[in-house]
């Protein structure tokens, strides 16, 4: 079984094969409003460059975790949470 770090490795490789670049945030010590902040611009960001990227957010199991995923949704996103590790969510903006 892989470990995460071959998982994220695994995830990667297989995204620079098929040329989405990601990005990964680490929420841990932001407060809810600027989490908000920086993923509505970096959403935007992306849209504007009418880019791709896969979003691997860190964001821990409390309330930034459950309104991230609700602004994802709401951009027209389908945010998922990650397999073995629930305090992350993976998402494709495009």
């Amino acid at each position: 079984m892989a470990g995460n770090d071959e998982k994220e490795t695994l995830r990667s490789s297989i995204s620079n094969k098929l040329g989405i670049e990601m990005i990964t945030r680490d929420y841990h010590g932001f407060t809810l409003e600027n989490a908000l902040m920086d993923l509505s611009f970096m959403v935007g960001t992306i849209r504007q460059k009418r880019d791709r990227k896969d979003v691997t957010l860190i964001t821990g199991h409390g309330i930034i975790q459950i309104k991230v995923m609700e602004e994802l949704q709401m951009y027209g996103l389908s945010p998922k949470i990650q397999l073995g590790n629930s305090g992350v969510v993976i998402c494709e903006i495009e």
